[in-house]
Parts: C-alpha cells; structure tokens; sequence
C-alpha cells in the first residue's frame, strides 16, 4: 500500500529460528513529513532471535541447502544467508534500497555458543555470520551479556583483532562503569554507516532516483529483557526498569523513546522512525501506541513471527 506521500515500505522477517521457505512480506503504508514526486521504495530484511542455531533443528543427514527440497530441517545459517542474499539482490536490481538488521540475541541456544566467548577458539561464528552478510544494524539482546563480562570481553577482542564489520545500536543504556566492554566501545556520533561499535542513533538514507530520504534509527531493550539479564550484566543498566526495586519501568522506557523521536526528528532531520526493540509482545503494542511517532517496529525476544499495524506504526 501507498501512502499519500509517495513512500513505500516492505518490511520482510525471519522471525525465531530461521526458517525454511521464502521470506515473508509485510507492505505497509506510513506517513512521512515529506512529499516526493515519486514512491521510493525500500526494504527492511530483518532476523531475530537466532540463537546461536547453525545447523537448524532436525536430523542433519536429511538437510540440503537447496531452500527448494522438502526437507524436515527447520533453519539452518547457511540456507538463511542464501536467502538473504538472493533477496536482497532481488530487490536492489528492480532499484529498491534495502537494510539488513537484527533484533537482538543471535547469542546462546546451541553449543556453537560456547565459541565465542572461549579464549582457545579463534572466531565468533554468529558475529561472522553479521560480517559476512554484510548487516547493516544489530539490536542487543538480553542474551548479549550472558557469558558475563570476561566472555563478553573475549568476544570483542576477536571482534577487534578480526576487524568485523558489527554496528550495534543501544539507545536506551545508562553506563555506571566507563570502562566496562560496552561503554568502551560506544560511538560518539557522527559516525561513518556500518561503523563497529555501539551507537546511540543512527541516520541511514535511501536515495531512488534523485530522490532521498532520511531514516532515523533507535536500539531499545524491552523491561522484560533488561530484568531477565540482570544477573549477566554490570556496570550498565537501562532506561525501563529499576535494578534496585526489580520494578518494571515501561512508562520511563515511553518517555524516553518520545524524547529519541523528537531528537532524530528535529536535530537530526529524519523523514521517519524505525526501532529496532528487543521486546515482543506485548511490550512492541505498548510502545506504538505510547510513541506513535515511531513509523515501523522491528521486534524480537518472543520468537514469534507476525507483522501488524498499530494506528500508523508497522510491527514485524
């Protein structure tokens, strides 16, 4: 659908574990404060969840990477980057600007977790997998901090001496410990796109024929899944709910995504909002009808594939 305006969005998920068959599509119309002679049209690819499950679920003899056969797996790394890839490239070629993201915790659910954050292996294949498909912005999950700080620290020094290319956004953490392995590596803006780290906000365009607009990015952690990494994090907390009382803050968390909007908005001239929240239902329903002024929704942490429409805002 086409809004008013002349701007189009197709937001398309892998929702959980990545799954077998094509991805899913969700056009959607948004009102944006510009008028273009002509629709631009880009895509949001996006996964979530993935949890660390390379080789999917099912019984390995029977998996091709044929995304075609009718095999029992349920997944799979390299059948999704296949996907990825023959999407995106799809899209760009009938002139589609496209952005690949992450909604948080690629991290633990599989053995292959156990390799990052050791001393004694050389990568971090779910960091890797980001790299290699180029991922143009990475929510945090809560099971980002679960191998604690000395694993988290391991990991970063691989992510450093491997020079991977790993964008992340965090928008609503409060660093009480500056030299912790996060406050470390956060961004101050302006910063180049796809630049590794952590950023705050992030402002990516879409250029189609002669014709540009401005997208304005924001990380959120939902208060659910900043209460269920209490124990695995320090030195950080988060916007949404209180580590002393164990009290979940949700109208904190609106109050400040409202101020997020007004600042990409307003200092940073951005045509539309997305974010990128780490919060499933019904936290993502709560927080498009608290902001209305956040235009699509990319959630994650409740593993459940859907897409809707809350008043203008898209959720998927």
């Amino acid at each position: 659908m086409e809004s008013s305006t002349g701007y189009r969005v197709r937001v398309a998920k892998e929702g959980g574990l990545p799954i077998r068959g094509s991805i899913q599509e969700q056009p959607a119309s948004v009102a944006l404060i510009v008028h273009l002679d002509q629709p631009i049209r880009f895509s949001i690819l996006h996964t979530n969840d993935l949890h660390s499950c390379f080789e999917g679920l099912g019984p390995d003899a029977y998996f091709s990477p044929n995304p075609e056969k009718k095999d029992p797996i349920r997944g799979h790394y390299a059948r999704l980057g296949a996907l990825i890839r023959k999407t995106r490239t799809e899209r760009e070629s009938r002139g589609e600007a496209v952005f690949l993201v992450d909604g948080g915790d690629a991290e633990f659910g599989s053995l292959f977790h156990l390799l990052g954050p050791r001393s004694d292996h050389p990568d971090m294949p779910e960091y890797r997998f980001f790299h290699d498909l180029g991922y143009d912005l990475l929510g945090v999950g809560n099971h980002f901090f679960e191998s604690g700080s000395d694993g988290l620290l391991t990991v970063w020094k691989k992510v450093d001496a491997q020079k991977l290319r790993l964008p992340f956004l965090l928008s609503n953490a409060v660093f009480l410990d500056p030299s912790g392995v996060v406050a470390h590596r956060f961004k101050p803006p302006p910063q180049p796109p796809g630049t590794t780290g952590f950023h705050r906000l992030m402002i990516r365009e879409a250029t189609i024929a002669g014709q540009t607009i401005r997208i304005g990015w924001m990380g959120l952690i939902g208060p659910y899944g900043a209460k269920v990494c209490l124990a695995n994090r320090s030195g950080l907390s988060f916007i949404g709910f209180d580590d002393i009382t164990g009290r979940e803050r949700s109208g904190a968390l609106h109050d400040h995504a409202r101020e997020l909007v007004r600042e990409l908005r307003e200092v940073h001239r951005a045509d539309m909002i997305v974010a990128i929240f780490h919060g499933g239902h019904p936290e993502d329903r709560a927080l498009a009808m608290a902001v209305p002024g956040i235009d699509v929704i990319i959630a994650g942490h409740t593993h459940a594939p859907y897409a809707e429409t809350h008043g203008k805002t898209v959720i998927s």
